[in-house]
Parts: C-alpha cells; sequence; structure tokens
C-alpha cells in the first residue's frame, strides 16, 4: 500500500506540474491501485490455508471468489459511482477492519448502482416476457402436421389404455 500511495503522490506532482493531463492523471491512478489491489490478492492467496473451508469454497466456486476474499480480508479497490465511471480513489480498507465513514459512503454508490440495474433488468425481463405472451396469446394452430422432420404425435389414449387429457399432455411442450 505505500509504494502505490507514493507512486501516487509522484503522479499527483507531475498532474499540478502540468506534465500530465486529467484524464492521463485519472487512468494512471486507476492503474497503480489495480497493481496495488493484485499485489494485495496474490498476498491473500499465499496466506490462504490450501487445506482450509475457505480455500475449498474458493477453489470449487461454491462460494465467493478470491476477489471476494480479498475484499473481506485485503482491501476493498476501486469501485465505480453511479454512472458507471470508475472513482480513482480506491478504498484500502477491507471488510473485517470496517470501513471509515468516507469510505462506507463511496462504496454507497456501487451499491445503489447495483441495485437499481438489477430492478431495472428484472423490469426489463417482465417486460419483454408480457410482450412475447400477449403475440403469442394470439397465435392459433391450424394445421394439424407442421411439416418438421422431427415432432411429437400425442393420443387421447395412453399406452397403458387409459384416457389421457390433452392438457395435461400438453402442458410444458413448445411449438418453435
Amino acid at each position: 500500500m505505500s509504494d502505490a500511495a507514493a507512486k501516487i503522490a509522484i503522479v499527483e506532482r507531475d498532474y499540478r506540474g502540468g506534465l500530465l493531463a486529467e484524464e492521463e492523471k485519472r487512468r494512471m491512478a486507476i492503474e497503480i491501485w489495480q497493481g496495488a489491489k493484485q499485489a494485495v490478492e496474490e498476498q491473500v492467496a499465499r496466506e490462504l490455508d490450501p487445506m482450509g473451508s475457505v480455500a475449498d469454497m474458493v477453489r470449487s466456486g461454491a462460494r465467493g471468489t478470491l476477489g471476494n476474499l480479498t475484499q473481506m480480508a485485503g482491501m476493498k479497490g476501486l469501485i465505480q459511482d453511479t454512472s458507471g465511471v470508475t472513482i480513482e480513489v480506491p478504498i484500502i480498507s477491507s471488510m473485517i477492519e470496517g470501513l471509515n465513514p468516507i469510505e462506507y459512503f463511496m462504496s454507497t454508490h456501487g451499491a445503489r448502482k447495483g441495485l437499481t440495474d438489477t430492478a431495472l433488468g428484472t423490469a426489463k425481463a417482465g417486460y419483454l416476457t408480457r410482450r412475447l405472451f400477449d403475440v403469442a396469446q394470439d397465435s392459433i394452430v391450424t394445421e394439424k402436421d407442421c411439416g418438421g422432420k422431427r415432432g411429437v404425435h400425442i393420443n387421447r389414449v395412453s399406452a397403458s389404455g387409459i384416457q389421457v387429457n390433452y392438457a395435461e399432455a400438453l402442458r410444458g411442450r413448445v411449438l418453435a
């Protein structure tokens, strides 16, 4: 962390001296902090007990990733604001240490964005489903055979001789 902070100080000095444009400063700061988080992630991976249950969960993919573990034990890292732009000042604290008020406030940007994106995505999917259902509602099968090579013939009487309800026989089948 101290190496990254020293590099950021140099970038900031060069920016104030007019040697860097604002976008260059921003890009360089993001690269420095991404490198620092990568180093922390590698350290967390080295310190992780390979025979422990946490390592088993991460390796199997059952619960979390190494990135999640790094946020809990190392540092949260760079976050995005509500418009999806990466904020160049990272959250250095881990979840175990706890966030200071400024870091907590910064992390709420990404959390709100995630919740909003989920809500909007769900609404779009629901709208699309409703529209597809409305269109399919008026579809009527008028041909006995569509002429396809593969198909399923549904009889009113099953192989055992029991009369089958068409609604039950057709449930779950899709026209394509």
